[in-house]
């Protein structure tokens, strides 16, 4: 065994490009200790690539080569992260108590590279002539000064030297707008499997020549000013009013464009494989994300002012078998569950069909949901300023009345987990289910070693209190491994936990629930109360309900009459 708390992975990389594109190779060789390298196996690891992508895994073994392929030129930053786990992988046999990254940069093809080249031509003084034939010219859509190679249809910008004036206006327009499309999209490939075993390629997988909206801009400028700065009353015409001149906007360099009349209104930053936007940027700067369920068909929540994978909401109303494995089934997003620490029961539910019972199996496990993909859930920034809310309904045995119900907390990378615990407020009550909820305050997360620059993912516990012992030292911390949520309770059903929600408190959130038919079943607001849609056997719209601060209250209700079968 090896303990230390300074050590550096050491790697070997080369890569290969060309104008548009590159290959790094990257060979993991060991930790460097004290100028030494070791072959010490990394029992968790993740790489981000700089380009917006990451890698993470378990057991990474010296020698170990990997692969990335970049679509674009640039220059990236790639960021190797150890992550300390403190436990003695079988695959690994070394435990060691460190959490080191090492960072270095790579250029792939030359920056702003073209069909041609960015570089100005330049006049030599020997031949006295310049080293690429072609002619100076004007761009007449941005008024920009440019060189025109004869072998290259191509304009080279010389920098930002512009024209005295813009040569291209467009007159009496309305309105305008524009979008940039992108056909490179990278998304979680866990969550959109395949039933095959063979590795696509960007292409095949839906990464690669997918063109679709990723800027939207909109022209912004007063109307008929020319004839508000005017005195002449003889320039007055009742056909042109309401009309504007426009500049014309450059397409080959968008950001020549000027940012006061063309205004960026939205950036989508994600799409799903199916074309769906996951995240969206509007004007602010501000994210909004969504997420799908049933097969990817079904909007799942809508999430404003909150970034991709930030919030979670689960109703367990769909369970996905593993393609590649019998042993495991999962929840929507990706969740993992296993029957064997809580079963789905269908017999009561606060909305849908479902709810989760909280069983203990009888072992020391308790019931557990578990993200294979993720190290639990991720935080933004603004997590880290306003922190999360955490809300659940649960349905308690009368006997039992208000139970006593925590949530903990576990930085995932951290060696010692349920390291903090707070206490789930019973908020209100509707019909048999009562509502509960806490606030995890930015300290709450910080305390854990958390950061929004560095350890940046928290798993959450819910444990309804005095029952069973959630993280005694009997426990395995690898039965624990990505978990999202977990919940535990004594060897009976007296409590059911149902859509269940996280959010960053600064979020707005809305969230939906459907059946195996597609039909609405509940739509959840900020405030986590339900409006609740019923259906009649032949699946008409019968009533509709909403849960409140004082209950449950009817909202409408709608008989149908067909010839035979009167309602009345």
């Amino acid at each position: 065994m090896v303990a230390t708390t300074s050590c550096i992975p050491d790697v070997t990389y080369n890569t290969t490009s060309n104008d548009v594109m590159g290959v790094l190779t990257f060979t993991y060789n060991g930790l460097n200790v004290s100028g030494t390298v070791y072959p010490y196996c990394a029992n968790m690891y993740h790489i981000e690539w700089g380009d917006g992508t990451s890698t993470s895994g378990t057991n990474l073994t010296a020698a170990t080569t990997l692969y990335h392929t970049y679509y674009s030129v640039g220059i990236y930053t790639v960021t190797l992260v150890i992550d300390n786990l403190n436990y003695t992988s079988t695959a690994c046999n070394i435990s060691y108590e460190c959490v080191s990254s090492t960072k270095y940069s790579i250029s792939i093809g030359g920056e702003g590279a073209s069909c041609c080249t960015d570089d100005i031509p330049a006049y030599d003084i020997a031949t006295k002539t310049i080293d690429d034939i072609g002619q100076f010219g004007a761009n007449t859509s941005t008024g920009e000064l440019v060189f025109r190679q004869n072998d290259c249809p191509d304009d080279v910008p010389l920098g930002c030297i512009r024209l005295t004036k813009d040569v291209n206006l467009i007159s009496n327009v309305i309105s305008a707008q524009a979008s940039l499309y992108g056909d490179y999209w990278l998304y979680e490939e866990e969550e959109y499997t395949t039933s095959t075993t063979l590795v696509p390629n960007v292409i095949e997988n839906g990464n690669l020549n997918q063109w679709r909206v990723s800027e939207s801009y909109t022209y912004r400028e007063e109307l008929d000013e020319d004839i508000i700065n005017s005195s002449s009353q003889t320039e007055y015409k009742n056909y042109d009013r309401g009309t504007f001149g426009m500049e014309t906007f450059d397409w080959d360099y968008p950001e020549n464009n000027d940012p006061e009349l063309w205004l960026l209104s939205s950036r989508n930053t994600e799409y799903s494989p199916n074309g769906n936007v996951l995240e969206q940027q509007n004007i602010l700067g501000n994210y909004s994300t969504v997420a799908f369920s049933w097969n990817n068909t079904q909007t799942h929540y809508i999430a404003q002012n909150a970034e991709q994978g930030t919030a979670l909401f689960e109703s367990f109303e769909k369970v996905y078998p593993d393609v590649n494995s019998s042993n495991y089934r999962f929840l929507e997003e990706y969740v993992h569950y296993d029957a064997g620490d809580g079963p789905i029961d269908n017999t009561i539910a606060h909305t849908g069909e479902n709810s989760i019972a909280l069983v203990d199996p009888g072992s020391t496990d308790a019931y557990v949901i578990t993200s294979i993909n993720d190290m639990g859930l991720k935080l933004s920034t603004q997590s880290f300023e306003k922190g999360l809310l955490v809300q659940a309904w649960f349905h308690i045995d009368k006997a039992k009345n208000d139970a006593d119900i925590d949530l903990y907390l576990w930085n995932r990378y951290a060696s010692t987990w349920w390291t903090s615990q707070l206490t789930m407020s019973k908020i209100s009550e509707a019909g048999e289910w009562q509502l509960y909820g806490v606030l995890v305050r930015p300290a709450d997360l910080t305390a854990l070693g958390l950061s929004a620059t560095g350890q940046s993912r928290v798993v959450m516990g819910v444990h309804v209190n005095n029952l069973i012992s959630i993280g005694s030292s009997t426990s395995d911390p690898d039965e624990y491994e990505n978990s999202w949520i977990t919940a535990g309770e004594e060897a009976t059903s007296d409590i059911h936990m149902d859509d269940v929600r996280i959010q960053p408190l600064s979020s707005e959130m809305q969230c939906y629930v459907y059946d195996d038919t597609g039909k609405l079943r509940a739509t959840f607001d900020q405030q986590h109360y339900a409006t609740i849609f019923q259906y009649d056997a032949s699946g008409k719209l019968v009533r509709k309900l909403k849960e409140t601060v004082e209950g449950i209250k009817t909202i409408s209700e709608t008989e149908y009459n067909s010839p035979g079968n009167a309602s009345w």
